[in-house]
């Protein structure tokens, strides 16, 4: 019998608190939106989990991937949970 904790994949799970949303500049799921960078203005796609998160922080800005490498500073980056990766392609959001 193993020590390790099964990893938590509920989609819930990822609701902390974000300060900053990335988001890339083509559509990657069913039932993503466009919204503008908040630093540059550019126009960046939002997939329904990021809308989701959105929605729990709603002072979080959206940026583009451009503006996440011109941040300074340590930035701590969170990849979404296979679960929202999987709800986001199945279109079931």
């Amino acid at each position: 019998m193993s020590d390790e904790k099964t990893p938590d994949t509920s989609v819930h799970h990822r609701n902390e608190p974000m300060d900053v949303l990335v988001a890339g500049d083509i559509p990657a799921a069913p039932g993503s939106r466009q919204f503008a960078c908040a630093d540059c203005g550019n126009k960046v796609w939002v997939a329904p989990s990021g809308q989701h998160r959105l929605k729990l922080n709603p002072k979080a800005k959206i940026i583009c991937l451009d503006c996440l490498f011109k941040m300074q500073g340590d930035a701590v980056l969170k990849r979404p949970t296979d679960a929202e990766i999987l709800l986001d392609l199945s279109g079931t959001n």
